[in-house]
């Protein structure tokens, strides 16, 4: 069982949240475009976030239980909202997302083998 957690609460500053993970501590903004501060790193940047790391840390795991010599990995990852046009009534969805990869140390095909189980999980 793995288990991970993670809490969010109101402050002073409407648009404007404290997140916890474990002893971490984070300030968090509503984006302007929802009337928020935005100074802060806002909500989707945190989901972008979590899944960048979640992509280097894979591929490192891959490599070290293959035995690979992986050196530095990267992942540049950005997305788009259309509100105007959205698949679903009622709900807000990304339209489009990218992902790059750059991975040194490794030959090209053993490093999109990498990317592959990635992006199998």
């Amino acid at each position: 069982m793995r288990r991970y957690a993670a809490e969010a609460h109101s402050t002073g500053v409407i648009g404007r949240l404290d997140l916890a993970a474990r002893q971490h501590h984070l300030t968090v903004d509503g984006p302007p475009w929802n009337g928020f501060p935005g100074e802060e790193v806002m909500p989707g940047e945190l989901f972008l976030g979590g899944i960048a790391t979640c992509a280097v840390e894979l591929l490192q795991m891959f490599a070290r239980d293959d035995a690979l010599p992986l050196g530095e990995v990267s992942v540049c990852i950005w997305a788009e909202v259309d509100p105007e046009h959205q698949p679903h009534a009622g709900r807000i969805v990304f339209n489009r997302m990218e992902m790059r990869f750059l991975v040194n140390g490794l030959p090209q095909a053993t490093a999109e083998e990498l990317v592959e189980r990635f992006k199998g999980r």
